[in-house]
């Protein structure tokens, strides 16, 4: 069977815990309002020696007295206690920005991919967030009723002779944080990046971890992992992953599409597209589209990557994927006549999309430094998504 508190010690050492208690407010569309619940759990400093693939092995200063990880999933220092004040990853400052924008600004989106590659061989990655995502990791093992296809399958195991375990897929992989991260929570992952270095460095990351893990087997006794799979390609290409997915093909589906610096890398334009290829990927019955809403704090205005994004513009793009929506000047979603989109504020539910529909929006438990305000104040959203019924549109 697979053992959520099992993978849950397996990452997080219990040698040193503090207790912490986490507000959060999660939206179900269904419902038309927001609910809060308070889930008061213990949160271990790591010290493990898994700690270097999965978490810095420095501990970085604290914003309170309460348990809090360490880096990269640490929310920033507050300006009065010294380091950057604005707490802003790699990624998000004014010079690697100026870069990343300068490398794409002039160039069509067709030539995008090939942009990414030329970064990755000059080892010029500020987007990279060094871990897996500990948002990601909590919505998995803090909400199992939202993710079905995993309670299917522990139910069938042992039941059915060939049980399958669930697919992930993680589009723009990079360095695989997450993808080794979502084999070790029970599925047979597949990281799909165009970059063949940044593959490269994915194969490294694998047997980094596979050593680790077979030097401490007997103080971590789980269930074994899933399998992974590395993929080079175009996400776009229709057939880029048919010929290494078991039963792939056209009709190829996976239990759980991953996004998080993939749609804010692309310009509006691309966004259609991206939805599209969305929708046709995830299982239309128990899969499920999971996006670590970000940068939501950035002005769409000041260009990309990465793009500031909006929760209306996940929403209106994936309810009705292909749809060219308009953006103005500002970069800002336009949306005319009947565009009716379900908002944070519990406002009415999308109207006739024929796409993907918005089950649970969230504040993760924990997210990297980089989805926290300067003043400490985390800004990130996990959204859950599944395929809308056909018959409900």
């Amino acid at each position: 069977m697979f053992n959520r508190q099992a993978l849950l010690a397996r990452y997080l050492s219990p040698r040193t815990t503090r207790p912490r208690t986490h507000q959060s407010t999660c939206f179900y569309p269904h419902s038309h309002n927001s609910t809060s619940f308070t889930s008061s759990f213990n949160k271990p400093t790591i010290q493990s020696p898994f700690s270097q693939l999965f978490h810095s092995t420095t501990q970085p200063k604290r914003l309170d007295e309460t348990a809090l990880m360490s880096s990269p999933n640490q929310p920033p220092p507050l300006p009065s206690q010294g380091g950057d004040p604005t707490g802003a990853s790699p990624f998000q400052k004014s010079e690697e920005m100026g870069r990343l924008q300068s490398t794409f600004e002039s160039k069509p989106f067709s030539d995008h991919p090939s942009a990414w590659d030329s970064l990755w061989n000059e080892a010029y990655t500020p987007w990279d967030r060094g871990g897996p995502s500990l948002a990601l990791k909590d919505v998995i093992l803090e909400h199992p009723d939202l993710f079905p296809h995993l309670h299917h399958h522990q139910q069938q195991e042992g039941k059915e002779t060939g049980s399958r375990r669930p697919k992930a897929l993680v589009p723009g992989c990079g360095r695989g944080h997450d993808v080794l991260l979502l084999s070790r929570l029970g599925y047979d992952a597949y990281g799909l990046d165009f970059s063949e270095k940044a593959l490269q460095e994915a194969r490294v990351n694998e047997q980094l971890l596979a050593k680790e893990e077979e030097e401490h087997s007997e103080e971590n006794r789980i269930e074994p992992p899933g399998s992974v799979t590395w993929v080079a390609g175009d996400f776009f290409d229709p057939q880029v992953l048919g010929g290494v997915v078991e039963n792939g093909g056209a009709n190829l589906k996976f239990d759980l599409v991953f996004d998080y610096t993939f749609f804010c890398a692309l310009p509006p334009a691309g966004r259609s597209k991206w939805a599209t290829r969305i929708h046709s990927l995830v299982e239309p019955k128990r899969g499920r589209l999971v996006c670590l809403e970000w940068p939501l704090h950035k002005p769409p205005k000041t260009g990309g990557p990465p793009w500031g994004v909006t929760s209306e513009a996940y929403l209106a793009h994936l309810t009705f994927p292909g749809r060219p929506f308009e953006y103005d000047e500002e970069n800002n979603l336009v949306l005319l006549g009947d565009d009716h989109l379900a908002t944070g504020g519990g406002s009415s539910k999308v109207e006739g999309g024929p796409g993907m529909e918005r089950i649970a929006r969230l504040r993760p438990s924990r997210t990297h430094k980089a989805g926290y305000d300067p003043d400490g104040n985390m800004v990130d959203y996990i959204s859950v998504w599944k395929v809308r019924d056909s018959q409900a549109c």
